[in-house]
């Protein structure tokens, strides 16, 4: 995915993210360190009372992450 598709798309997920970054991180480590707050291109919100969580994630910092302007985020089950 190229930095002008990431663009047209209206909300990014997890899965873009994913797919965006080359699969350098899976879907599932993405929405961990989003949890955790340990994403340096996002976070999430879990609602109260609730198991869903919304995911945000910002189309600036997620090219620079990929562009390398911020630490290689560790997986998340690593405690990085």
């Amino acid at each position: 995915m190229t930095d002008t598709e990431l663009d047209s798309v209206r909300k990014i997920t997890p899965a873009i993210a994913s797919e965006y970054l080359q699969h350098l991180h899976t879907t599932l480590d993405i929405r961990m360190a989003l949890q955790m707050g340990i994403c340096p291109f996002g976070f999430a919100e879990q609602k109260t009372g609730s198991r869903r969580w919304t995911y945000h994630i910002d189309n600036a910092r997620l090219k620079a992450y990929r562009r390398g302007e911020f630490p290689m985020m560790g997986a998340p089950d690593a405690g990085v």
